[in-house]
């Protein structure tokens, strides 16, 4: 196996071996966290596929020969918790246990990350449970107004369609076992696959386990990276709300910045100083406090390979989405300006801290926060880590420009994407917004 980057201090070492990475560091702890990260997602499906990753991710939990029946079975006698997810540009498993079962929970998840057995009878099963869960998320009553973002905010047919229930529905009924074999011998295994190992183990033996291990899987390519991810420009979209007489409102911008490029985390600055909950709100204060125009907004943040979306959501009375609009837009040049006070920025700096400090010691944080960085580079001809310290050292030097500086970027108008549901289209609200922005 060869040695990418190793630090002795922290513990930790990227290796690489038949075109996979591994990723150790040895955290003291009692327990074990290990995780895999592939490289496909929603991103990579199309109309005829899209759902496909999130079947595939239901099956392949269960998909270890060792467990002979049910895999959640097997590990619940283990006590370990296990679980997984599909992203925009990825999949991800995880299990998490005792120290003494630490060589099979790396041999599961590395089985599953590779060469997962898919069998009918699961198919069928996890199809229902997957039925299920598209048919909650289509009862939200945001649902029209999500699938009219996606289709604003991304190039990509596989993006436009990751809140398409019906769409994904419709799939379901036509996915079959040589379909979902085809797609795993596309995205699974080596060139698509890092894993990371979090907790108290022999490095040496470790290493020799893993090496064995990956030694039975044939070497393939890192499939290709999307050319177009968001699409550029300026939109504002309706749709109109059956739901109910509220009215709600996407803002949504993006920015070139991964969870590999340590800049990544002055997202958080703006989280706290848009987001409800924050004390430190500018945009609560200003849209509740001050003209109560509001109960309360949201802020996401949506990180993949290819950038960050930021989206905040606002539900409010039809007659207030104009002064609602000239007022975020207000708030947003405040920060952008700089001219925003200098004690929320303080406040807002040392809650971060205290969050980042906090977070350090967690064998599932800690994996986490490498292995985004990691798969986030997986195109990268030379990967690059940052540690917690460093993280730290970075947040402290954070000055308050730096996040208008940030701001400039993130907040781009140029390619704001607006989008609303409500009883009735508002008139003229394209040209009032575009003279807000000049």
């Amino acid at each position: 196996m060869k040695s990418i980057i190793k630090n002795k201090q922290q513990n930790y070492e990227l290796l690489k071996y038949n075109n996979f990475y591994v990723f150790l560091i040895n955290t003291q702890t009692k327990t074990t966290f290990v995780s895999s990260y592939l490289n496909h997602g929603m991103a990579d499906e199309t109309k005829t596929n899209a759902g496909i990753s999130h079947l595939l991710e239901h099956i392949s939990t269960d998909g270890w020969d060792k467990c002979k029946e049910s895999c959640t079975d097997y590990w619940k006698k283990h006590g370990t918790s296990m679980n997984a997810w599909t992203f925009q540009t990825g999949v991800g498993y995880h299990i998490n246990g005792l120290n003494e079962f630490q060589y099979k929970m790396v041999d599961y998840i590395v089985s599953i990350s590779c060469d997962p057995k898919i069998k009918n009878a699961r198919v069928i099963k996890e199809k229902k449970a997957v039925h299920q869960e598209l048919l909650n998320h289509k009862s939200d009553p945001q649902y029209d107004l999500y699938n009219l973002a996606n289709k604003n905010i991304f190039s990509l047919e596989g993006m436009q369609l990751q809140d398409n229930c019906d769409s994904n529905i419709n799939n379901l009924n036509k996915l079959n076992v040589k379909m979902l074999e085809s797609w795993k011998e596309k995205y699974y295994g080596s060139g698509n696959t890092i894993f990371v190992i979090s907790g108290s183990f022999s490095s040496n033996k470790m290493k020799a386990f893993i090496k064995k291990k990956l030694s039975n899987y044939p070497i393939k390519c890192t499939v290709k990276a999307h050319t177009h991810f968001f699409k550029p420009g300026f939109k504002i979209d309706y749709t109109k709300n059956k739901a109910s007489e509220y009215s709600t409102i996407f803002l949504s911008f993006y920015n070139n910045y991964n969870l590999g490029n340590i800049n990544y985390y002055k997202i958080l600055f703006l989280d706290a100083l848009l987001n409800r909950g924050s004390s430190a709100s500018i945009l609560m204060y200003e849209l509740r406090e001050k003209r109560s125009l509001i109960y309360n907004c949201k802020f996401y943040t949506f990180d993949t390979a290819y950038g960050t979306q930021i989206l905040i959501e606002i539900q409010c009375f039809h007659k207030n989405i104009k002064p609602i609009l000239k007022t975020s837009i207000d708030v947003f040049n405040k920060i952008k300006n700089n001219s925003f006070d200098n004690t929320i920025f303080k406040s807002v700096k040392n809650v971060i801290l205290t969050d980042t400090y906090e977070k350090c010691m967690n064998n599932n944080t800690v994996a986490d926060f490498y292995g985004h960085q990691i798969i986030n580079q997986i195109h990268e001809k030379d990967i690059k880590i940052f540690d917690r310290k460093m993280l730290i050292e970075f947040m402290n030097n954070i000055a308050k420009k730096d996040i208008s500086d940030f701001a400039k970027e993130t907040l781009n108008y140029s390619n704001l994407k607006i989008t609303y549901s409500s009883t009735s289209q508002i008139s003229g609200l394209e040209n009032f917004v575009k003279n807000l922005l000049k």
